[in-house]
């Protein structure tokens, strides 16, 4: 059997033993692969992944380090980042993202900026957080990000601090999309804080001043206002 045969053969073994989880056999045929073929991308990353699912993380990385040796690609970073944030490894997750954000810096990838802003959250690096919505607000409104993190600045910070901050963003941009953002934090207070109407109200009542139209934030506003009326 020639090479090229070989290595597909090896590949289709490899998935099925993934397939039925049995990790061990996966990862020597990966392994295998990689023998016949050092530059086999899909074999690195492959069984970078099994390494981690076995909690093998050093050896996952280092796999993972060689795969980006070959190819330093979106795919293979995000993949990495993703991974390193699960388990709290933030400080490396941080420069995955950060290397995507690097190969596509057009700000296209809100997911990626969304998984860049929760691990600097979750240091407690709020300014840098924040400092990435400056930088993506103007592109082309990822709000989700936005919205995670002024969430975190409510829960850190307070009420004041987070209308500040949406409002530095309403400043920059059209604010009819920034009243979404006063719509997420007003259902956020309600779900998580429900001795604080009175914040909710205001937040309900900001996105309506941007967004007139805006109905459901008209239709929350008003059965809040209904709820507080008749205690």
């Amino acid at each position: 059997m020639n090479s090229a045969k070989t290595i597909k053969l090896l590949i289709k073994q490899a998935k099925y033993a993934e397939n039925i989880r049995n990790y061990q056999e996966a990862e020597i045929l990966w392994r295998s692969v990689i023998k016949q073929k050092p530059d086999h991308v899909l074999a690195y990353v492959r069984l970078a992944k099994l390494l981690s699912y076995q909690n093998k993380t050093e050896a996952a990385l280092t796999v993972y380090q060689q795969a980006l040796l070959i190819e330093p690609s979106v795919q293979i970073y995000t993949d990495l980042g993703v991974w390193l944030l699960d388990i709290q490894k933030l400080e490396d997750a941080i420069a995955a993202f950060r290397q995507v954000i690097a190969l596509e810096p057009n700000g296209d990838n809100e997911y990626i900026y969304r998984m860049l802003a929760t691990a600097l959250i979750q240091q407690g690096k709020l300014d840098e957080a924040l400092a990435i919505c400056h930088q993506v607000i103007e592109l082309n409104y990822h709000l989700q990000t936005c919205l995670i993190t002024g969430q975190a600045i409510y829960d850190k910070q307070g009420f004041f601090s987070v209308m500040n901050a949406f409002s530095q963003f309403a400043a920059k941009v059209q604010p009819k999309p920034i009243s979404g953002l006063y719509y997420g934090l007003s259902n956020y207070i309600l779900f998580h804080y429900s001795d604080r109407n009175d914040e909710a109200i205001a937040a309900f009542q900001e996105a309506l001043r941007l967004n007139p139209g805006h109905q459901y934030a008209a239709q929350a506003l008003n059965k809040l206002q209904h709820k507080s009326h008749d205690r």
